[in-house]
């Protein structure tokens, strides 16, 4: 097979329902094909018909964990799993196989709980804490100083973070029913937990 030897980024949208999907081994060859190139992978899911949302996501799930299984991209640096189609079984595997090397991820496109951002960063647990993500992007999420204090925990080296957010609350969500605070003392202990990260520099 021939090499493409200046391609950087791979950007694929993928069929989500089963019988477009074809063999994962194509995919599988391709990116061991260009294993020492890519510095960018970037995946999307879309559908042309059909039921949209209610469509079935294990099918998908299946064929991105087979195409990705074995799959080692020393020189990834950027992942890009960003679709509401894309199940987050399935994103998670991509960073599970991916997070030794890159430097930065976005997963964006659905809700994202503060236990499916603990479940992303503990596949960063392979590697020593200073040398983890350098940017993030997450959406949409529940912003709360709890979740700050996780980022800032886990990825102490963060100088770019980005998050689509949908509500701001001063405690995590199994616990708001028992507060009665205003939007501005929310705001307030956002703020206050922020603090510990480092502003990014464009």
């Amino acid at each position: 097979m021939e090499l493409l030897p200046f391609l950087d980024t791979l950007a694929l949208t993928i069929h989500v329902v089963a019988p477009h999907l074809g063999d994962p081994s194509g995919l599988t060859a391709l990116l061991h094909r260009q294993r020492m190139t890519l510095h960018s992978l970037v995946l999307r899911a879309t559908q042309f018909s059909g039921t949209g949302l209610t469509q079935d996501a294990a099918p998908l799930d299946e064929w991105i964990r087979a195409a990705i299984a074995g799959v080692h991209l020393p020189n990834l640096r950027d992942l890009d799993v960003s679709s509401p189609l894309f199940p987050f079984s399935a994103a998670v595997a991509c960073l599970d196989q991916f997070a030794g090397t890159i430097t930065s991820l976005a997963m964006t496109g659905r809700y994202h709980s503060y236990e499916d951002v603990e479940e992303m960063l503990r596949a960063f647990r392979c590697r020593d804490v200073e040398e983890r993500l350098e940017s993030l992007r997450l959406g949409s999420v529940t912003l709360t100083p709890q979740l700050v204090d996780l980022l800032a925990k886990e990825l102490p080296g963060l100088y770019r973070l980005e998050l689509s957010v949908r509500e701001i609350f001063p405690r995590n969500p199994d616990s708001i029913m028992e507060l009665n605070v205003t939007r501005s003392q929310a705001e307030h202990h956002i703020v206050s937990a922020l603090s510990s990260i480092t502003p990014f520099a464009d």
